[in-house]
């Protein structure tokens, strides 16, 4: 069985998947908070589906777009896991972002806003502007121009149709969705008082760590569909990753340890999936049996145990930051 086959499916259906929720969000109210949520996974798809392709096949992203999409593609990796960019440099950049934040918000409103579907945070403002921190023009601790940052947005869409008509050859019609979610509420947050602005750096990371987890739990669950790929790498790599900055932390959420297996990470964040997979392919099944091989599990069985696990890292986070759980 020809495995390039297989990965290039699992590609073009998490770039359809990308499109068509795209397309949903800019006919809902909050879309926009929907879609900042959205950006890294954005990144990580576009990222790792041109890495597979190669360079000889290069597509609409190219130049400054390219850096873009990598940095983006980096916050699927949350704050420790790039030697490129460790802890320290990680909380650094954060340290900045609360502070153009502040400087930008004094001279108004004294505040920045977190945002809430059931009463669970799914974003903030700092969080979005970390994803951000790749326009910052470090001159003026500023960012650029909003229309910068929309052609990235449309940039990125190019690239998701580009990837499908170069694997698929054909260009692809989206279709239309109407999914039902949850209103989401904003709510403010006072820079001065508020737990997480007060010079506490670990505490605004385990928050952004808990939206980010939310944003899965409350949006991601409910607009894609349970066969999803990248539902499943995006529960995954966030449990991944989240476990590796709390135990920086020195925060120990009680989990199973042999989820955190660093051979199936690989096999999560990269489309080279079968550099990592040594078994049978079983062709109808999501990831063609990787899931079976590792944990003994059905992909379907181990959907409940991710949520579970992420469940208890956010009852953690929430614990630790003295949140209602």
């Amino acid at each position: 069985m020809d495995v390039n086959c297989l990965e290039k499916n699992i590609i073009i259906d998490e770039c359809k998947e990308l499109i068509d929720l795209s397309i949903f969000l800019n006919a809902i109210d909050d879309g926009s908070i929907i879609a900042m949520g959205l950006i890294p996974y954005i990144g990580f798809v576009i990222k790792e589906a041109k890495k597979w392709i190669g360079s000889s096949n290069s597509f609409i992203m190219s130049g400054k777009y390219n850096y873009y999409i990598t940095q983006l593609r980096l916050k699927n990796k949350y704050y420790t896991s790039d030697t490129k960019c460790n802890f320290d440099n990680q909380k650094k950049s954060l340290t900045e972002a609360i502070n153009i934040e502040k400087d930008y918000y004094s001279a108004e409103l004294n505040n920045v806003g977190v945002y809430l579907i059931n009463e669970e945070y799914i974003g903030n403002t700092i969080l979005y502007s970390d994803y951000l921190r790749i326009f910052r023009d470090t001159k003026k601790g500023l960012y650029e121009s909003s229309e910068d940052i929309l052609d990235l947005s449309i940039k990125m869409g190019g690239a998701l149709c580009e990837i499908i008509n170069l694997l698929e050859g054909k260009k692809y019609e989206f279709a239309t969705s109407n999914i039902p979610l949850s209103e989401i509420k904003s709510e403010d947050m006072i820079l001065d008082t508020c737990f997480f602005y007060k010079g506490d750096i670990n505490k605004q990371v385990c928050f952004n760590i808990l939206c980010s987890i939310d944003f899965i739990l409350y949006v991601l669950t409910k607009i894609c569909s349970v066969e999803s790929t990248l539902l499943f790498r995006a529960k995954y790599l966030s449990i991944y990753h989240a476990v590796q900055d709390l135990k920086e932390l020195k925060i120990f959420p009680n989990i199973e340890s042999s989820l955190i297996n660093k051979k199936f990470r690989n096999d999560m964040a990269h489309y080279g999936l079968f550099k990592y997979y040594d078994n049978t392919i079983y062709a109808n099944l999501p990831f063609y049996g990787i899931v079976e091989e590792r944990f003994g599990k059905s992909f379907y069985e181990m959907i409940p145990v991710l949520n579970n696990t992420m469940e208890i890292i956010q009852k953690t986070i929430k614990k630790e930051l003295g949140l209602k759980i």
